[in-house]
């Protein structure tokens, strides 16, 4: 899995890892990405990516020994296409292929934020500065389009197209089994447990466990795309999977901790949500 960092003020995104970086004096929720323009493309070091065999493992298998694995060192330059045909390649001998492998704690995360996009989404440059911008401002929620809101109000912000803080990656790792298991299982919900993770963190106060950003330009690539894969939304039971995971989920943490919310912010209002209110 490639980490990349993108600053507000660069236009391409960086294969290297982001330097470390505290929060500047004041600045709410801190995160380096808006530090420095990414490094030029003919100064740019070689993309490196490490043969992924699960270091969470089966809970009846040890993870693999370092001589039972390798490192894939690979230079690239300014040729994209061929560079995903070949990480599609050489992703395809994982031992694992599991819907919770983004979650992981990764070491080369140091920035408080993370932005978790999913593979056939497109943020514009302007929506995603706009929304960090606002985690900033909350920086212990999800902050992002919770893309199946129902009316006026959410419950969860999906991590589809989201920022949130690093550190629920580690509190995810530490959930109980029965949570990763259910993941394993249906190969869906991560996102909803996710949502669980920082409810539950919040505790009881009224915050939700996620801030409605309304993007301006977001864009689905899935007809772009040639594998013959479609997404998981596709399935028929999929919806019939997401209830099961909530009412699930639910039992295994003994209470609901989901809250309603209706904030819902934009950069240039909400036309249609305005005048349906105008209209009521």
């Amino acid at each position: 899995m490639r980490v990349f960092r993108r600053g507000l003020q660069g236009s391409l995104p960086s294969p290297c890892v982001p330097p470390g970086a505290s929060p500047p004096p004041g600045a709410p929720g801190g995160g380096g990405a808006d530090r420095a323009a990414p490094p030029s493309r003919r100064t740019r070091p070689p993309l490196r990516r490490r043969d992924s065999r699960d270091a969470g493992a089966r809970r009846d298998r040890a993870p693999p020994a370092k001589e039972d694995s390798f490192t894939i060192v690979m230079q690239t330059y300014n040729r994209t296409d061929v560079l995903l045909k070949l990480l599609n390649h050489y992703q395809a001998e994982q031992s694992a292929n599991r819907m919770r492998n983004r979650l992981q704690a990764f070491s080369e995360i140091d920035t408080d934020a993370v932005l978790m996009l999913d593979d056939d989404t497109l943020v514009s440059a302007p929506d995603l500065s706009f929304a960090f911008s606002v985690w900033k401002l909350f920086p212990e929620q999800i902050v992002g389009d919770p893309e199946e809101a129902g009316g006026d109000r959410y419950s969860m912000v999906l991590v589809g197209a989201a920022f949130f803080h690093r550190r629920y990656l580690e509190l995810f790792q530490q959930q109980p089994a029965q949570v990763h298991a259910l993941v394993d299982e249906t190969q869906n919900c991560d996102d909803i447990a996710m949502n669980f993770v920082v409810a539950m963190q919040l505790g009881a106060g009224p915050r939700a466990a996620g801030v409605f950003v309304k993007p301006v330009d977001l864009r689905n690539l899935e007809r772009d795309a040639h594998s013959g894969y479609l997404g998981m939304w596709h399935r028929p039971e999929h919806l019939l999977q997401r209830s099961y995971c909530l009412n699930r989920l639910a039992h295994i943490y003994g209470s609901m901790p989901l809250r309603y919310s209706n904030l819902m912010l934009s950069q240039f209002g909400f036309p249609s949500y305005a005048n349906h209110k105008a209209r009521s």
